[in-house]
């Protein structure tokens, strides 16, 4: 156990390279308010410490459907929606490194919780089910 803990800090290189290697080709979004409150940590409630959040993804629209996930969760968890139809406004702002930080994506979500929860299953034989569909909408 100790010797792994030691390869991977002699192999600290290969480390920060898997994480370029993970946001390569991607732009990297914050929200414009600070809507994250809470986040759930091993089954906790935990109060966020960025409220702003970071979002990847190779368009903004990749990047709002991740940050409108992140708030829905953080707002049930606070108590807020009440889970079916609740519509709400935020803005995502690029941060890219050499991007023009000064244009605002504007957006507006619905989560809307199904009927009937559908089963997708993966090739390696497992399975989840989605319990409810997220619509986003660019203002």
């Amino acid at each position: 156990m100790e010797e792994n803990i030691k390869d991977n800090y002699e192999n600290g290189d290969n480390l920060q390279e898997n994480k370029k290697k993970r946001h390569e080709g991607k732009r990297h979004f914050i929200l414009t308010e600070p809507l994250l409150e809470f986040r759930r940590y091993k089954g906790e409630l935990i109060e966020q410490n960025d409220k702003y959040g970071n979002f990847y993804g190779k368009t903004p629209y990749e990047a709002a459907r991740k940050a409108a996930n992140s708030i829905y969760e953080s707002k049930i968890l606070e108590g807020k929606f009440t889970l079916n139809n609740e519509k709400m406004n935020f803005g995502l702002r690029e941060i890219t490194k050499y991007s023009n930080n000064e244009k605002i994506y504007k957006y507006e979500m619905t989560r809307k919780y199904l009927d009937k929860s559908i089963e997708v299953k993966l090739k390696n034989g497992e399975s989840y089910k989605i319990n409810f569909m997220t619509k986003i909408k660019s203002l």
